[in-house]
């Protein structure tokens, strides 16, 4: 499992440093960062089309007792070759209760790379 720290915080006025490197995951499940209002995630692969989702694992629980079913970034699969950047995730409904982070998992983790920055709404 890894555990993703924010690798750039700006604002909008100072932009994101998008040269940092990005984390390889640790694995096909179980990868965790930190939500927010104001926190994206980055995802690039080279070579490999993949399906990533994140989700709240206490139970998938949604608001007022629904079920919140495991959201798959992009609607689908991300391509062989590509750099998007989702969000924002805010801690409700994305945070798990338990631990407080978003958790995703990936359908395969070869040629993918992970980012979570931070940007300000001011």
């Amino acid at each position: 499992m890894t555990a993703y720290a924010v690798l750039s915080t700006a604002s909008r006025l100072t932009g994101l440093d998008l040269s940092a490197a990005l984390t390889t995951p640790g694995g096909t499940s179980g990868d965790t960062f930190a939500p927010g209002p104001d926190v994206y995630l980055r995802l690039k692969t080279t070579g490999t089309a993949l399906t990533a989702t994140v989700m709240n694992t206490g139970a998938n629980a949604g608001l007022s007792g629904t079920f919140l079913a495991p959201l798959a970034v992009g609607g689908g699969a991300l391509g062989a070759t590509q750099d998007k950047l989702y969000g924002p995730w805010p801690s409700n409904p994305f945070g798990d209760p338990a631990d407080g982070q978003c958790h995703i998992n990936y359908t395969v983790v070869t040629g993918l790379t992970v980012g979570v920055y931070r940007m300000a709404q001011s």
